[in-house]
């Protein structure tokens, strides 16, 4: 069995399984499942494990998709069937399949029913969201088209339910950054695992990735330590360049961004330490740490 996904836990060897699986077979698949989760890895995972490499794989997003893009997709089927290309298999990943109208799911379901009649092999994956049967009752969603792209259903478990993948991945992502940037870090601290391992993840492995990679950015040394992970709560904290600051260095830079930010998530949590540490993903005395060293004044109403 090979490894197209990271981790450890149960879901990532069954996924690793289903890869393997789902390549022999010829049928649509649904990927569901929360954005950032692993859908689109998993479709091309199995085109790579069929064809060897990325190419004839396609995602189509579609939110953007319109009657015109659709024609062209047929026509794109038609003209690879006459031109006799020597492709063993083209795959497309139509990501928010929920998103589409009646009319444009009518459209989809005739362009897969027709790509099932040419010679050369046409795989379909398909991501949502959403609840399709919910949709399919509520007649938003055309049931002819639901049970033709459902074939094998497939569900995505949030990182945030497999901690024993969340260090595997952070690692995975040291090693690629090292790769790209010609760097030598060597890893986390066990205080920074613990910290990424006990973070919400709202947008699951899109969002580890962005953290991790920013940590690695501004990392002290070769060890990403607890200090070095900052995450994001989507409060809109600006960056102010203050060009009568006469220490201009990225360390102060860093530490101005620190002080605002943590200052703004105390403010929001009406200065509970042990509430705004929860949601940072960090420790209490961590936070204690960070008000005493960036001169934070405590604000208790």
């Amino acid at each position: 069995m090979n490894n197209h996904f990271v981790g450890k836990s149960a879901f990532a060897k069954e996924m690793n399984s289903l890869v393997d699986k789902v390549s022999l077979l010829d049928v649509c698949v649904l990927l569901i499942g929360e954005t950032g989760v692993g859908k689109k890895h998993f479709a091309k995972s199995v085109h790579k494990h069929l064809c060897g490499s990325e190419r004839d794989f396609f995602i189509i997003n579609c939110k953007n998709l319109t009657e015109n893009s659709l024609e062209n997709l047929q026509s794109n089927i038609s003209k690879l069937e006459n031109s006799n290309a020597n492709k063993k298999v083209v795959t497309y990943c139509f990501n928010n399949v929920d998103l589409l109208s009646l009319d444009l799911q009518n459209t989809l379901l005739e362009i897969i029913k027709y790509a099932r009649t040419v010679k050369i092999k046409h795989r379909f994956f398909f991501s949502s969201n959403s609840n399709l049967e919910e949709k399919v009752e509520n007649l938003s969603f055309n049931a002819d088209l639901y049970y033709c792209i459902s074939a094998i259903p497939v569900n995505f478990v949030p990182l945030r339910q497999r901690k024993e993948d969340i260090g595997e991945f952070a690692n995975y992502f040291v090693r690629e950054f090292n790769f790209l940037q010609s760097t030598n870090f060597l890893g986390f601290s066990e205080e920074a695992l613990q910290i990424l391992e006990n973070h919400f993840w709202k947008f699951n492995i899109l969002e580890l990735k962005n953290v991790v990679q920013q940590a690695l950015i501004f990392a002290k040394g070769d060890i990403v330590t607890s200090s070095d992970i900052v995450f994001r709560d989507f409060v809109d904290v600006p960056i102010k360049l203050d060009d009568s600051e006469e220490d201009k260095t990225l360390k102060h830079a860093i530490d101005s961004f620190k002080k605002e930010y943590l200052t703004k998530m105390l403010e929001k949590n009406g200065w509970n330490q042990t509430k705004t540490a929860k949601i940072l993903g960090i420790q209490r005395t961590y936070v204690i740490k960070l008000i005493n060293e960036l001169g934070i004044r405590i604000n208790k109403k």
